[in-house]
């Protein structure tokens, strides 16, 4: 007993004087000695009294002085005591209603003014307490505030100018404007007595107010970073479940029927967010693992965030920065142009022996991609080996360049993979022995057509591919080069190589029913001589508004052989490893030999409403979604059992103010949009001399990603020609108007149906 108390005794004593005296005594002194005025509140003085803080915002409400942001510490407000953002969601009306009075107080007090009001000036900030407004909000003050005072705009202009604080460092934050000290800066240029709250004092604030400041200036800076990181901060949850009923038939006769799980999109779940740093800067990540609904099962090789799992910095001027485990340029940029985009699998190429189909994914990977310049996109990677003493060793890179013109879309890419040195006798190229340090996914070796080649030395990939829009018809061709590369360490002689040719046609033959057709031929060469003719169909039809089903089906004949052993080719559809023979059907690369396969699968997507509105010039409506660099059509995620036309509407009058009636609506049909997304669109035409969009204004609001004040989601709307969409618009939008939906073939339909 003697023996464990006396350590215990000694511990606790230690940690009491380190941590409850040494350590704040040491930080209160490093504070007072090189930071004495933060450290002390950031007070502010005048005349020898002290009359606030730098950090605390104070209420202001007389016409002479600018106005700071609304207290969410209400009846008492701007209480240090009592900091808290709003409990007022962006739905409840008593939120509106205190909007709607801000709007009144500010009109009555200036009512020839008629510019927008900054949304700082009717929202609270995160803590309920900011001592700051926009340049923006003391500007819309300015001609008020001269009046009042008896001075030019032009003094008062110039006192905002030299009371503007600007970004931190010239990149993080906005620029800003205390009012405390904007108001003492006024008083001192042309003196007038306050009286705020109905007080006789000569400054704003009382020695009530005081003491709450010095209660509260030891908890200051811990409650401003936490305010701050919850406000600027936002993680989503996601989720998608594609599931299947396969049926497969070989030329032997053999039939076999099966559940499977991924066939357009692989089931998964993940998380995505963003920190907001300021200056258009921001901190993202995203963890995405995939499952089988069959079993319940982790796919990738059971890795717990198999699909992605990377971190990175986001700039929208400058593109953007990740690290982590992640999917290749060539899926991120090529990928979108071919008809595995829209109906998976049984449209890749077999085997996925060039990454048709997405098999790659690299780990230890540093990823670049730019924004879009002029239509064009361009993304690179390099991805580290991990091995000690070699460096080249594992490692894989690539790049891939991208270009959107109106209705045509071309891209290009090429990777390279490194298969390592030898261990324990021989190479393997193949997830399953070097699933840690592997750069390639687990199903790139997965199937019979490329099995053999798991010793390569490397894998060289080139790819190009390109789409064209024609109406409701989109068509589109590619080719790609793979190389599986032999050296003295392989289990195969020389280079195999497979080139292959796709081409595919889709149709919006409804709105809610998307068809498609394709062929492909792939050819090997080197080692072997294989040869696959693929012919490949699809039917995708929306049941609502996140609920599709789908048919999809592909006949596949390989002929030739498959390795350098002589054995006969083997028939297998993408990269899932489906094979035929004439002695029966087997799953997932078994040893069978040539054959003809067909799927049947079922699986459901996730859908979002909006409306493309044109003018009569063609051009289409893009709101500006606020703090961001992106332009957006209105659209949304419906309301529980909400019809998607009466989403589309909704979203549009709430992010833009335009309300149409149903009757002038034309719908679209349902795109793909991203992998977790499509939408259901529908179209309106309007003119120009009947809407004007400077008096579109957006009532939906959110919390800023910099401060947590309520905000609209739209800042700003403009007409945009079909041309310079690309300039504007997400990378996502400008593709589905480059490739699915033409804005000009659009045009000339609602123009002749109006006719």
């Amino acid at each position: 007993m003697n023996t464990l108390l006396r350590p215990v005794l000694v511990l606790f004593v230690t940690l009491t004087v380190v941590t409850g005296v040494v350590y704040p005594a040491s930080i209160t002194a490093i504070g007072q000695a090189v930071f004495p005025a933060q450290a002390n509140g950031s007070l502010i003085e005048k005349n020898g009294k002290r009359v606030g803080s730098a950090l605390i915002g104070q209420q202001f409400d007389k016409s002479e002085y600018f106005w700071g942001r609304l207290s969410a510490t209400t009846p008492s407000p701007y209480n240090a005591q009592n900091s808290g953002g709003s409990n007022l969601g962006p739905t409840n009306p008593a939120l509106a209603a205190e909007v709607k009075g801000r709007l009144a107080a500010l009109h009555d007090a200036d009512p020839s003014n008629a510019a927008p009001v900054p949304v700082d000036l009717v929202t609270s900030s995160g803590s309920g307490l900011d001592p700051d407004i926009s340049p923006a909000a003391a500007a819309y003050q300015a001609a008020r505030v001269a009046r009042a005072r008896g001075l030019s705009r032009a003094q008062v202009d110039a006192l905002i100018a030299r009371n503007t604080t600007g970004r931190q460092f010239g990149v993080l934050g906005e620029p800003r404007v205390n009012v405390l000290k904007l108001n003492l800066a006024l008083d001192e240029l042309k003196p007038m007595r306050l009286r705020p709250q109905g007080k006789s004092n000569e400054l704003p604030f009382g020695e009530d107010w005081m003491h709450r400041l010095v209660f509260s200036a030891v908890s200051l800076s811990v409650l401003a970073a936490t305010s701050a990181a919850h406000a600027q901060s936002s993680v989503t949850l996601y989720g998608v479940i594609d599931e299947s009923m396969t049926f497969l038939h070989n030329r032997g006769g053999e039939n076999q029927w099966s559940t499977f799980s991924g066939n357009l999109q692989g089931s998964r779940w993940g998380l995505k967010g963003t920190e907001d740093l300021g200056g258009g800067l921001k901190a993202i990540f995203q963890l995405e693992s995939g499952f089988d609904p069959n079993n319940g099962r982790l796919g990738q090789g059971g890795r717990e965030f198999g699909r992605q799992a990377y971190v990175g910095l986001q700039n929208d001027a400058y593109g953007m920065v990740t690290l982590g485990r992640q999917y290749v340029p060539d899926t991120d940029l090529v990928q979108g142009l071919t008809g595995d985009n829209d109906f998976g699998s049984v449209f890749a190429t077999p085997g996925d022996v060039d990454n048709y189909d997405n098999s790659i994914l690299v780990n230890h990977s540093v990823k670049y991609t730019s924004p879009v310049w002029a239509g064009f996109q361009l993304e690179g990677l390099y991805a580290f080996g991990n091995q000690a003493g070699s460096f080249g060793d594992r490692r894989a890179w690539g790049a891939a360049l991208a270009y959107t013109n109106g209705p045509i879309a071309v891209a290009a890419s090429y990777q390279y993979y490194n298969g390592g040195k030898v261990t324990h006798g021989v190479r393997d190229f193949s997830a399953a022995t070097t699933a840690a340090t592997n750069t390639t996914t687990d199903s790139v070796f997965n199937g019979p057509v490329n099995g053999a080649y798991t010793s390569a030395a490397s894998l060289k990939i080139a790819r190009v591919a390109g789409r064209y829009t024609i109406g409701l018809v989109n068509v589109g061709a590619s080719y790609s080069n793979a190389q599986y590369m032999a050296d003295s360490a392989s289990s195969f002689g020389q280079m195999q190589q497979y080139n292959t040719g796709n081409v595919f046609a889709t149709y919006q033959a409804t709105p809610a029913l998307l068809t498609g057709i394709g062929y492909s031929y792939t050819k090997g060469s080197g080692n072997a001589s294989a040869k696959y003719n693929q012919v490949s169909l699809g039917t995708d039809y929306s049941l609502s508004k996140r609920t599709s089903v789908y048919l999809i089906g592909a006949w596949q004949k390989a002929t030739g052989q498959q390795d350098g052993s002589g054995s006969q080719a083997q028939a297998s559809i993408g990269s899932y490893g489906f094979a035929g023979a004439n002695g029966g059907a087997q799953e997932r690369g078994g040893p069978v030999s040539g054959g003809q396969v067909g799927g049947l699968r079922v699986g459901k997507r996730t859908t979002s409403c909006g409306v493309v509105i044109l003018n009569e010039r063609g051009s289409v409506l893009l709101c500006h979604a606020t703090e961001t660099r992106h332009w957006d059509i209105p659209k949304g995620q419906p309301e529980p059992s909400e019809a998607p036309i009466d989403t589309a509407l909704r979203e549009t009058r709430e992010e833009t103010g335009l309300a149409f009636d149903a009757s002038v609506l034309t719908e679209l049909g349902v795109f793909p949009y991203r992998a977790d997304k499509e939408l259901h669109l529908f179209a309106a035409s309007v003119s120009t001399s009947r809407v004007d969009i400077s008096q579109c204004v957006c009532t939906c609001l959110f919390p800023s990603y910099r401060n947590g004040k309520m905000i609209p989601e739209m800042d700003a709307f403009q007409w945009v020609e079909p041309a310079d969409v690309s300039r504007y618009a997400s990378a996502s939008l400008a593709r589905l108007f480059a490739t699915k939906l033409s804005l000009l073939a659009l045009h000339r339909q609602l123009t002749d149906a109006a006719a």
